[in-house]
């Protein structure tokens, strides 16, 4: 179990270093730093994007994500609704100059619908993020890795299948 924690750790390091450069952006107003996203089992057409947006040279918005391998992108956030967590989409998320914001499944995020093809380990999406910045239209080229999928079986009711491993 110390050798399966120390090897995820180092993953992560090294995933951590290898993006964290800015991608593609000549300009240097954008940095996206931990681009992920899970690999998809058989039917799923929407997947969540988890990554890092730094806007460096002042505020900006979030508009528009895309991809080739997807009929759509979009922004969601979770919020609490008579007692169960509904899916709000946004037109778009503001930026704070100099510090990340972060895209995950809990809390915004960055999703692409009608996935046009299964997403495997190993596997690079492209993404383009459309983000408004320095007064200006900048489009960021964003190369998303397909990880593999981490399953739990502990929300479960059945104390079988929370045993699952």
């Amino acid at each position: 179990m110390l050798f399966r924690n120390m090897l995820f750790t180092l993953a992560v390091l090294l995933s951590t270093s290898a993006w964290a450069a800015d991608v593609n952006n000549d300009n240097h107003e954008v940095v996206v730093k931990n681009a992920w996203t899970t690999e998809t089992v058989p039917g799923q057409t929407k997947v969540a994007l988890r990554m890092d947006v730094t806007c460096t040279t002042s505020y900006g918005k979030l508009v528009e994500v895309d991809s080739p391998l997807a009929a759509s992108g979009g922004i969601e956030r979770l919020r609490p609704l008579h007692g169960r967590l509904a899916v709000q989409t946004l037109t778009s998320v503001h930026l704070r100059h100099g510090r990340a914001m972060s895209f995950s499944e809990r809390t915004i995020s960055l999703v692409l619908k009608g996935l046009k093809q299964p997403l495997k380990v190993g596997d690079t999406v492209p993404v383009t993020l459309t983000i408004y910045t320095a007064g200006k239209k900048v489009q960021v080229d964003v190369p998303v890795e397909v990880r593999a999928a981490e399953l739990s079986y502990k929300a479960y009711d059945n104390v079988e299948m929370q045993k699952h491993h």
